[in-house]
């Protein structure tokens, strides 16, 4: 998938997934993908950082709602966002994603709020 990347990094029992990219549906299921193996291999809290990411599309809206489903409901796991832009946040706003999941400026913040 040429031009969008998922990197994943450990902060104690968090895993922080750093997306680089344009985010629309083949991103959020590369994303979906990624998550789902560190929830499978233990991390029950995730964190997204979108501060690489360069736009989102309604797709990646659609993939990035299901994934935060799927995270809750199969895995008991939690789920933060972080590092978006204002329009990012609009959208994020507009599609109810910042009244489901908690979300913060930083990294660090972010961690906080899902930690076990």
């Amino acid at each position: 998938m040429a031009g969008f990347t998922v990197t994943s990094s450990d902060k104690g029992n968090v895993a922080v997934l750093r997306l680089a990219g344009y985010f629309n549906d083949s991103g959020g299921k590369e994303l979906q993908r990624v998550a789902e193996r560190l929830l499978r291999e233990g991390k029950p809290g995730l964190v997204i950082d979108f501060s690489g990411c360069t736009g989102i599309n309604s797709l990646g809206v659609g993939e990035l709602l299901g994934l935060l489903e799927v995270v809750s409901e199969e895995f008991q796991g939690k789920v933060a966002l972080c590092g978006f832009d204002d329009v990012t946040r609009t959208v994020f706003h507009l599609s109810g994603i910042l009244d489901m999941t908690p979300h913060a400026t930083t990294v660090e913040d972010a961690c906080r709020a899902v930690e076990p």
